[in-house]
């Protein structure tokens, strides 16, 4: 089997068929579509066990628990490659062949990504990335730039199972951005390839979720940025090739920016300047993007 596709859900019966369409219009190249239900009290079991393709099956938790329930579903899966999908968001048409063709083509790479645009919860585009700079995101050993920050979000990539395996998994006892401290682990064992100008996600802004209604506080960075620095401290086969204190420093800077750049779009002006303040004092080299980031977010980019 080629892909194995993962959806972790809790009360998704509003947008989780929409999440499987998606999935199943991206042909027979993915094999089987792996719902993790995590103790649903809404109709997302009803929805899910009627939907019409075999390849769609449901697996249950009862502990709420996102890492978790994404490593449920990995453990249950038989493909070489897997697709961590989130269930408001929407893969769109041909992205998984795109990557799946060039993942065959070079087996070095244990991740394959690429980019994602933002939706609303009726699935309009909201902003227009487009209009965001053309640097290229990193390729081919990634640790130190991932280290600084998080490159992408969960679902713009596709990721070899065997990479995957070797790391351990997500981490469940991190509550925030357990993606980020995944990719960082993956980082430090195998390559990792950015596709070019292919938009693959469309990653919903659900007012329900905590990230987009409230600011987020600079707390919830601190257990991920342990982990991830621990981590690399403890593995890495020569960590003074890496000047792990400026990295951190540096990331912490990337948090800030962040926290920035969420609250404008949450229309928290004063907690973003504060922030964005807080990002320049970690970071001054990084002035240009900081602020780039900060008048793109006033822009709706």
């Amino acid at each position: 089997m080629r892909i194995s596709a993962i959806i972790p859900v809790k009360n998704g019966a509003p947008f989780i068929e929409g999440a499987l369409d998606s999935l199943c219009r991206q042909g027979d190249l993915v094999g089987e579509i792996i719902v993790v239900n995590n103790d649903s009290s809404d109709e997302t079991e009803q929805i899910v066990a009627a939907y019409p393709d075999a390849r769609v099956r449901q697996i249950f938790s009862d502990i709420p628990n996102l890492p978790l329930s994404r490593n449920l579903g990995a453990e249950q899966a038989r493909g070489d490659y897997l697709y961590f999908l989130d269930a408001d968001d929407r893969v769109f048409d041909g992205s998984l062949k795109k990557f799946y063709d060039i993942a065959e083509q070079n087996p070095a790479y244990g991740v394959i990504y690429g980019d994602y645009c933002r939706l609303d919860v009726e699935g309009n585009v909201i902003g227009d990335r487009s209009r965001l700079p053309k640097g290229r995101k990193p390729s081919g050993d990634v640790l130190e730039a991932f280290l600084t920050g998080n490159k992408m979000i969960v679902g713009a990539q596709l990721v070899r199972r065997s990479s995957f395996e070797q790391v351990g998994r997500f981490n469940p006892d991190l509550a925030f951005a357990e993606d980020w401290d995944l990719w960082c682990r993956m980082a430090g064992q195998c390559q990792f390839l950015f596709v070019p100008d292919l938009v693959v996600l469309g990653y919903t802004m659900q007012p329900s979720s905590m990230s987009h209604y409230q600011t987020i506080p600079y707390e919830k960075f601190e257990p991920v940025l342990d982990a991830i620095f621990s981590h690399a401290q403890q593995h890495l086969e020569r960590p003074d090739d890496l000047d792990l204190v400026d990295l951190r420093r540096q990331a912490e800077g990337n948090c800030q920016a962040y926290i920035c750049t969420e609250a404008v779009r949450m229309g928290a002006h004063g907690d973003a300047f504060v922030a964005y303040l807080k990002a320049l004092a970690h970071d001054p080299a990084r002035f240009l993007k900081t602020s780039a980031k900060y008048v793109g977010a006033y822009l709706g980019l």
